[in-house]
């Protein structure tokens, strides 16, 4: 998927995001989730560690639902996954300490 920028009116700078999200592929009356980027046919639920190094303290939020690629290892993440992993690491910031560690199933 392409990035996107989004304008935040009341902010004097531009936020960037990207998002990666696998492809639904329909074959033989069946959908399945296809890699974007080596077009391979499967990839598996599984989780992942998010980090965000945010004015020289690191926020680590463990155990994030994604789906990978079983051929590349490509991580993708679902829009609401991504929604809610924005609220976590926001909510951190607020109470930053140098490094603040966050398990998504405890916090989400």
């Amino acid at each position: 998927m392409p990035e996107t920028t989004e304008n935040t009116p009341n902010a004097p700078f531009e936020v960037q995001t990207e998002m990666t999200v696998a492809e639904k592929v329909t074959t033989k009356n069946k959908e399945v989730n296809m890699c974007v980027f080596c077009k391979a046919n499967e990839v598996i639920s599984s989780t992942t560690t998010h980090v965000v190094d945010y004015k020289g303290c690191l926020i680590i939020v463990k155990n994030v639902p994604c789906e990978e690629c079983v051929q590349c290892g490509e991580i993708f993440i679902s829009d609401d996954v991504a929604i809610r992993l924005e609220k976590i690491v926001d909510s951190a910031k607020k109470t930053m300490q140098e490094i603040s560690v966050l398990d998504y199933n405890k916090v989400a």
